[in-house]
């Protein structure tokens, strides 16, 4: 029996998006804006991904009762927790974290990931 990351072509699609996403949040702590103007709209990317992400969940119907749709809202809320970092870094959303909150964020989204194969862990 393989995992849902092999099966489930929406699972992984959220799997690439949430690299994807990733990527472009990183790229955007390595090369800060240069202008005066910080809105720069970077962070649009990752809203524009956790946007059609979510679009395409409605779409396929996964959202639905009895649906298998847990994993692949789980992957959403790690898109859309990528997503509102990347904004918080040109409107303040959010106060700086402490170091404590950000590792338990990253414990808590490595978590949902991996929960689509949740049956074969030991």
């Amino acid at each position: 029996m393989k995992p849902i990351i092999f099966k489930d072509k929406i699972y992984f699609t959220g799997l690439v998006l949430i690299a994807v996403s990733f990527t472009v949040f990183l790229l955007r702590l390595e090369f800060p804006t240069k202008s005066g103007f910080e809105m720069n709209g970077v962070f649009l990317v990752n809203y524009l991904l956790a946007v059609g992400y979510f679009i395409l969940l409605l779409i396929n119907g996964r959202l639905k009762k009895d649906r298998n749709g847990l994993p692949v809202l789980l992957l959403f809320l790690v898109i859309a927790l990528v997503s509102c970092y990347s904004l918080n870094m040109d409107v303040n959303v959010f106060d700086d974290s402490d170091f404590w909150f950000c590792i338990v964020l990253i414990i808590v989204s490595l978590n949902y990931m991996s929960y689509g194969g949740f049956s074969f862990f030991p």
